[in-house]
C-alpha cells in the first residue's frame, strides 16, 4: 500500500519542485485586455402589407455612373453609356395584383422633366432614367410601363445614364436623388 501512495505521490512533487524552481521572470505575463469601440450598427426595415417587398439590397439603390470628362459632351442631348440597375420585388403574391409600373419623383431640370437636375458643381448636365431605352419622367407625373410579375422574386430593370442640358458641361460632382412609387395592377 505505502508502494503505490508513494508511486502516486512522486508524479505531483516532481511539477511541484519544478514550479519551485521556476524564475518569475521566465513566464510571461497575460496581456492585460483593451476594449475600443468597433462603430456603429443601425437596423431599419419596415413590415408591409403589400403584394412584394422591397428588395433593397446590400447597396441601398445607389447606382455608380461613373466618371467622365466634361469634354465627352459636345452638345445639347448628348449622353454616356447607361448603367443598368434593379428594382427587387421578393415573396410577391400575384393572386390579386400580377403587374408593377414604378413612378420616379425627384428635382428635375429646368424644363425637363425627363432629367434630374444633378447637385454637387456639375453644370449642363442631368440624370435620366430609362426603361428599354426609353427616357422616363423624373416629375412624379407619369409611370413606367407595367411589368409582369411572377410568383415569388422579380426584378425590374432599368437604366440610368448623364444627357447634356447644354452645349458646355462644366466640371463638378454631378449626383440626384430619385424616390421611387410603385403601383400594382
Amino acid at each position: 500500500m505505502k508502494k503505490k501512495l508513494v508511486a502516486a505521490l512522486l508524479p505531483l512533487s516532481l511539477l511541484t519542485a519544478h514550479n519551485a524552481f521556476a524564475n518569475d521572470e521566465d513566464v510571461p505575463s497575460a496581456p492585460t485586455p483593451i476594449t475600443v469601440s468597433g462603430g456603429t450598427i443601425q437596423f431599419n426595415g419596415t413590415i408591409v402589407n403589400t403584394p412584394c417587398a422591397i428588395d433593397i439590397g446590400a447597396d441601398g439603390h445607389v447606382v455608380e455612373l461613373g466618371q467622365y470628362r466634361a469634354d465627352d459632351f459636345n452638345s445639347t442631348g448628348d449622353v454616356t453609356p447607361t448603367r443598368t440597375f434593379n428594382i427587387g420585388l421578393n415573396s410577391c403574391a400575384v393572386d390579386t395584383y400580377s403587374k408593377a409600373a414604378i413612378t420616379f419623383s425627384g428635382n428635375t431640370a429646368a424644363g425637363n422633366n425627363k432629367a434630374l437636375s444633378v447637385d454637387g458643381g456639375a453644370g449642363g448636365v442631368g440624370i435620366q432614367i430609362m426603361q428599354n431605352s426609353t427616357a422616363l419622367a423624373v416629375d412624379g407625373s407619369e409611370a413606367s410601363a407595367a411589368a409582369s410579375l411572377m410568383q415569388g422574386n422579380n426584378n425590374l430593370i432599368f437604366q440610368a445614364q448623364y444627357i447634356a442640358l447644354a452645349d458646355t458641361v462644366t466640371p463638378g460632382a454631378a449626383n440626384a436623388t430619385a424616390n421611387f412609387m410603385i403601383t400594382y395592377q
